[in-house]
């Protein structure tokens, strides 16, 4: 069973007074890309915070949002005096030197670097243990919306591989018909150019293309790696990149059938596999 990349997770809880809330969102990405927004109290468990992610999550791209409501401490900000002073005293001769009002010097020297000096203060004792609990609750269910994505998503790709597999099928019939209307074809036109022609040479010059024509050797890979994708799906370990691999496999098989074949019958079987393959890629990068 494979597992989707793309799911929800969402769990609460209380401790001494605060409500937790976790959600956390997951979409397809190559590697783990992990954004945190957490209460600015508790940027002290962001460490910790980011290593449960990533022992519980291999890849995706990754918003986990915190909140907690209560008596939560904020951070206080402090005014360094000096700055303070050296901005406003800038400030005020500009104002004095271009006739400008000063009823706004406040708030300008309070927005200029370096002027407010943020400290944090401690979370309430347990309160950190408590949303760490919170988010192993949000992460199990999302764990349980990426199963659940990733049935679907298996039956998708099943389905997808099951048309290759039916393509390859109807392949042979339509090679038979190929290499005897080949050899009509040729044969009329010898006929009709009055050319004569040894037997023995005709028959080699046929079998010559129609080595060069042969797919045996693509029919029977193409068959090992739609086996081997088919194995790789029911296995429980996370299988999207092997997945990932082995549809690039596929899809050299099916170009070299479509090179090959020349064969009106054959191209549009070739066509239509082409379509398969291109949706179980699309669907592959969801896989986890």
């Amino acid at each position: 069973m494979i597992l989707s990349m793309t799911g929800f997770g969402k769990a609460g809880g209380e401790k001494e007074g605060h409500r937790i809330e976790v959600e956390i969102r997951s979409l397809n990405s190559k590697f783990l890309d992990l954004n945190l927004r957490i209460p600015s109290a508790l940027r002290s468990m962001e460490t910790a915070l980011r290593e449960r992610c990533q022992q519980r999550l291999e890849r995706g791209k990754v918003e986990l949002h915190l909140s907690v409501e209560g008596n939560t401490p904020t951070e206080a900000a402090q005014i360094d005096p000096e700055r303070f002073a050296a901005h406003l005293s800038v400030l005020r001769t500009l104002c004095h030197t271009h006739q400008l009002a000063e009823d706004s010097l406040l708030t300008h020297v309070l927005r200029m670097p370096g002027v407010l000096r943020e400290t944090e203060s401690a979370a309430p004792e347990g309160l950190v243990d408590a949303c760490l609990e919170v988010v192993d609750r949000a992460l199990d269910a999302l764990d349980e919306h990426r199963k659940a994505e990733g049935m679907a998503l298996g039956r998708d790709l099943r389905d997808q591989i099951d048309r290759i597999a039916e393509g390859l099928s109807k392949v042979e019939p339509f090679e038979e018909v190929r290499n005897k209307s080949y050899r009509e074809r040729l044969e009329k036109n010898l006929s009709a150019s009055g050319i004569e022609v040894d037997p023995t040479r005709f028959h080699q010059e046929v079998l010559y293309v129609l080595e060069r024509w042969d797919i045996n050797e693509e029919k029977k890979r193409l068959g090992h790696h739609l086996s081997f994708f088919r194995e790789a799906l029911e296995k429980d370990q996370q299988q999207g990149r092997k997945l990932g691999f082995i549809a690039q496999e596929i899809g050299r098989e099916v170009n070299t059938l479509g090179s090959k074949c020349n064969q009106t019958d054959i191209q549009k079987m070739v066509v239509e596999m082409k379509e398969a393959l291109e949706k179980i890629k699309e669907q592959v990068n969801n896989a986890l």
